[in-house]
């Protein structure tokens, strides 16, 4: 996989699963409000091939309308899990281990998933055996915006 685009919730949920267990850098997003782009870099397992490797792969959400942060680790230097992408109406929302998320009010679903580099190999591939169930999202304000 080189590139692909989602504009429908079933594309969405491709790249959900493409990008299940995610790792990503508190400080690898940005939000730029003038191009309502919201974009990630994450270190992905790539779930599509036999041999467990990870690569580096940018996760742009366009047409975003406003990008809110749930318990945000004020550390940058955090590693956050992605465990899904969820989708509703005009919301996308990125939901991370330990109840971390970013939800955005979008115009559509348009997100493009890019891989950037070369994968390499890693021991294993990611358990959830005996993770507990994801924690509810709630309907209350989200902490703050993304920003570099």
């Amino acid at each position: 996989m080189a590139s692909l685009l989602a504009a429908d919730r079933e594309d969405l949920d491709t790249i959900a699963a493409l990008t299940q267990d995610s790792l990503l850098r508190a400080c690898d997003t940005h939000y730029d409000a003038k191009r309502r782009t919201l974009t990630l870099l994450l270190n992905r397992f790539r779930w599509e091939e036999q041999e467990p490797r990870r690569g580096y792969c940018l996760l742009r959400l366009l047409g975003v309308e406003k990008a809110q942060r749930r318990s945000w680790p004020e550390n940058r230097a955090a590693v956050l899990d992605l465990l899904h992408i969820d989708a509703d109406d005009d919301l996308v929302e990125l939901v991370f281990a330990g109840g971390t998320a970013i939800r955005c009010r979008v115009e559509a679903i348009d997100l493009l998933l890019e891989d950037v580099g070369a994968p390499w190999e890693v021991d294993g591939r990611p358990d959830h055996e005996d993770d507990p169930d994801p924690p509810e999202t709630d309907d209350g304000e989200a902490d703050d915006t993304p920003t570099a």
